[in-house]
């Protein structure tokens, strides 16, 4: 393998017009900003804008990256859902002030067993992600750690993305009061699932925007398994004037104060003049439902975390136990979710949460364990 450290902004830039490329088996570590950057910006003269280039193939798998500034993995540009805007003003040797131009699309990316720890913003990062993407199996640990507004994101799914989400590990530090474990923004040509990831202490556990979609870009938050420790709520809202169907089914939530709306500064996460377009389980929720009217219906809640009967919650193993009220619990999503985080099938009844009940579960070392005592340090 190859160690980068101490660079005083990105440790790996992928740039100007760099695709259809692997990078994997790297320790990446103690940069200004960020891990690795794979991204293009338009730039004069029509070169690498949304009608003449794409960013595709992009496989990023079985990397550490640790210790970075700014973001641990940043795919593609940020600004998707904005149309046209001036081209990158980092572009010096060419610059042509006011040219405009749309951001690219990305399409067939993989990201992949990687493992993440003590990140100054987000985790990871992607950005405009329209056909082919998967972020799975990946281990985020103490992201959003200079608590930057709008910079708190473990998996943050920028405008443009849609896709799966899958059998990762998303772990906050104790100290953390502005994180947000996932944010949706919202994408175009297809569903997005969220499905069999391990959510632990972030303050909001998931966050929906919804900037972009529609009738065809369904979110799908199914059988995760949410554990908080402080006073964490579950946010959704919807900010566009088209409705996206919401399914939040099979999960786990544990450990909360509120599940659902939360009142700070008086701003409501989700709007009195959106709800409508936001059904969550084919049911529209108004702020003034909060807190209980939350409790989405065929998922497991429990205030306290001991409740649900987990192996041993001290030592965050989320395995279920046979006396686990999430045994058994769920509706049918076979479908989408065959296995569970563990790799093991998923059989009807379905059990809740990211993890199947398996007698042989309580000898179990949770997989992000695993994969920690392979960490080259």
């Amino acid at each position: 393998g190859i160690v980068q450290r101490n660079a005083d902004s990105i440790g790996l830039n992928a740039d100007e017009g760099t695709s259809d490329i692997e990078i994997d088996h790297l320790e990446v570590a103690d940069n200004g900003y960020a891990g690795i950057v794979v991204r293009t910006y338009p730039r004069c003269f029509n070169k690498y804008n949304r009608d003449t280039w794409m960013l595709r193939n992009v496989h990023l798998h079985d990397n550490y990256v640790h210790d970075v500034g700014g973001e641990a993995f940043y795919v593609g540009t940020s600004h998707f859902d904005q149309g046209d805007k001036e081209v990158d003003p980092f572009d010096y040797a060419n610059s042509c002030p006011g040219e405009m131009a749309s951001q690219a699309e990305l399409r067939h990316i993989k990201i992949h067993h990687n493992i993440i720890e003590n990140i100054g913003l987000d985790g990871i990062q992607l950005g405009g992600g329209v056909e082919g993407v998967e972020v799975y199996n990946n281990v985020i640990r103490f992201y959003a750690q200079k608590q930057s507004y709008g910079h708190v994101g473990g998996l943050q799914i920028n405008p443009g993305t849609t896709g799966k989400f899958y059998n990762n590990w998303i772990e906050s530090d104790a100290y953390d009061e502005n994180g947000t474990a996932v944010q949706y923004v919202g994408g175009i040509g297809g569903p997005t699932d969220i499905y069999n990831n391990v959510i632990i202490g972030s303050p909001t556990a998931i966050l929906t925007l919804g900037r972009m979609g529609g009738a065809d870009t369904p979110l799908n938050i199914i059988n995760n398994t949410i554990v908080n420790s402080g006073s964490p709520y579950f946010f959704f809202c919807h900010s566009g004037d088209f409705i996206i169907e919401h399914t939040v089914k099979n999960n786990i939530f544990a450990g909360y104060e509120n599940i659902g709306d939360n009142y700070w500064a008086d701003w409501s996460k989700i709007f009195s003049g959106s709800a409508q377009n936001c059904p969550i389980n084919g049911q529209i929720y108004e702020p003034s439902n909060a807190p209980d009217a939350f409790k989405f219906a065929s998922n497991s809640y429990a205030e306290n975390g001991v409740d649900l009967d987990f192996v041993d919650l001290a030592q965050n193993d989320f395995h279920l136990t046979a006396n686990s009220s999430a045994v058994g619990a769920g509706e049918n999503f076979l479908s989408l979710t065959p296995t569970d985080y563990d790799g093991n099938d998923r059989t009807i009844p379905v059990d809740n949460g990211a993890f199947v009940f398996r007698p042989s579960s309580i000898n179990a070392i949770p997989a992000f364990l695993l994969l920690l005592t392979q960490n080259p340090e």
